[in-house]
């Protein structure tokens, strides 16, 4: 078991990137080290790299038989340096696009209190962001790209999961499978209404890549040892807990919200754990074959991988148009889906411990539409006491969906100004004949005034800076939808129904920082291991 144990630590020190940030070192730190020192750190020159390329066919062949993921084509390489690496990624989306992407976000972050108010996520990734990731493979051009500045010692191991990704675009399509379509990209449209069932899959659909090329990545490591993580050895159970305490106690993101902690784990974090989870239940055909055919659903499906084993879908919570509701006052900014993962992070950061369990693990579907109104000056900077919310939820249980609501509610006080305090009421009836909301809370903030209201199905309806005018008459629609669909209103976005959080992916700089996460958590796992023995 020892020797087993020294195995585990090489494995996970392989799995780090090139920094390791130190106890009291901000990764913007790190960063602007990585950047002073960028002419002095190159490992791997022109002949270390036609040798490493030599080995692509022997690791792809390994690839190719742990996933079952069948090789169609040889597939392109090459090794770049810093300045390649990062002229690649300012061509991959132009900077006026994503500053406003970013920014549009933001604000809708702010309004649900994911981001703190005077919090610049623009200034937080400029500042940020180190380019530490370990290779990565391109589905636009199907090319593989190591990095120079890697030490050589570690770019087979990183070779076996970036091939893995070459062999998934070869059998499945990557950006295809994760709905990407850049000639759609600036073109999308947000509705006054939310009814896509397609949408909340598409955001987690990067989990079951990276959690799948983790696998491979692995088992590459361990197999000199002959041991792999299906093999019935304990691999996956050691590199597992090894992996989560490491997750659950690093020195990570310290000036950073949970909301863009906890996002940038998800596919790397939750996607192991779901592949692994399918691994241990179905074999390697579940693992890396049936996502494909059945992705999940959703961060839910992902978080809980037996709802995702026993097809037991959560129907996707619909906001029907609400166009002849609003009248001109507003127009659409922003609609889409609050998943668990969104919920589960404000549980964590406005509830108790077990509100996780209590709350976050009972959700059921929800949607959400951001309204600006049409009096905003088109060339002034949204904020969010520029924009109306309404937000419908269904919960597995009435105390689930009341106690999501006073989480709510506590955390109106810690972003915005109470000008009016609660009136909280309680309404004992029969749930299924009760006309009225079962628990109902009202208040008046600076941004306007805001309703919650849990009413029977478990069902919570909140509505921020609407009068109380406006939410009587969106009541009927939210809370019993029409069967038809009206003309939905429509502005430019580029977001349709995905989950909130998981779009912060859209950002490239996002990406790379949340690569720069994994190789911190890398690290603290390490240590944890050599400590072990």
């Amino acid at each position: 078991m020892q020797q087993f144990r020294k195995i585990l630590a090489l494995v996970v020190l392989a799995s780090a990137a090139t920094f390791v940030l130190a106890q009291d070192e901000s990764l913007g730190d790190a960063a602007r080290k990585v950047r002073d020192n960028k002419k002095d750190d190159v490992q791997v020159n022109k002949d270390d790299a036609k040798e490493l390329f030599q080995s692509m066919n022997k690791i792809m062949t390994f690839a190719s038989a742990d996933s079952g993921f069948g090789r169609r084509t040889a597939v392109n390489h090459k090794m770049l340096g810093r300045p390649d690496v990062e002229k690649h990624f300012n061509d991959s989306l132009q900077e006026e696009v994503k500053k406003q992407r970013l920014a549009e976000s933001q604000v809708v972050l702010q309004k649900f209190g994911l981001l703190p108010g005077d919090f610049n996520l623009e200034t937080f990734l400029e500042k940020n962001t180190a380019k530490a990731l370990g290779g990565f493979y391109d589905p636009r051009d199907k090319t593989m790209y190591l990095l120079n500045w890697i030490p050589l010692d570690r770019q087979k191991d990183i070779m076996a999961h970036e091939l893995t990704h070459a062999l998934q675009d070869q059998n499945y399509n990557i950006m295809k499978f994760e709905g990407w379509d850049p000639k759609q990209a600036d073109a999308s449209t947000v509705k006054m209404s939310v009814d896509d069932e397609d949408g909340e899959r598409q955001t987690t659909r990067r989990a079951v890549i990276e959690g799948q090329a983790e696998v491979v990545h692995y088992d590459y490591i361990l197999q000199p040892y002959s041991l792999s993580l299906s093999d019935g050895s304990g691999a996956l159970e050691l590199i597992q807990d090894a992996i989560r305490m490491s997750y659950d106690n690093a020195v990570v993101f310290k000036i950073a919200p949970r909301l863009l902690r906890d996002t940038s784990f998800f596919p790397y974090r939750e996607g192991f754990n779901f592949e692994l989870e399918l691994l241990k239940k179905g074999g390697r055909s579940m693992a890396f074959s049936t996502p494909y055919s059945r992705p999940p659903h959703g961060t839910h499906e992902v978080l809980q991988p037996e709802t995702y084993m026993s097809g037991t879908h959560v129907a996707p919570v619909k906001i029907p148009d609400l166009s002849s509701y609003l009248g001109s006052a507003y127009e659409a900014y922003d609609s889409g889906s609050m998943g668990e993962l969104d919920v589960q992070v404000m549980a964590q950061e406005f509830g108790i411990e077990n509100d996780v369990y209590t709350v976050a693990r009972k959700w059921n579907g929800g949607a959400y539409l951001a309204l600006k109104k049409t009096s905003h000056p088109k060339d002034q900077p949204m904020t969010t006491s520029d924009l109306a919310l309404v937000y419908l939820s269904k919960w597995g249980t009435e105390k689930a969906a009341t106690r999501m609501a006073q989480i709510y509610l506590d955390a109106l006080g810690k972003r915005v100004q109470i000008t009016e305090a609660p009136t909280i009421t309680t309404h004992d009836c029969e749930a299924a004949k009760c006309p009225t909301a079962l628990w109902e809370a009202h208040l008046k903030t600076a941004d306007g005034p805001v309703n919650l209201e849990v009413w029977p199905k478990a069902t919570l309806l909140i509505t921020e800076s609407l009068d109380d005018d406006m939410v009587s008459k969106l009541r009927v629609p939210l809370l019993a939808p029409p069967t038809k669909k009206g003309a939905a209103a429509q502005v430019k976005t580029p977001y349709g129904t995905d989950e909130l959080a998981m779009r912060l992916y859209d950002d490239s700089r996002f990406a790379d920082l949340a690569e720069s996460v994994a190789a911190e958590i890398a690290a603290h796992a390490a240590e944890r291991l050599q400590k072990i023995h």
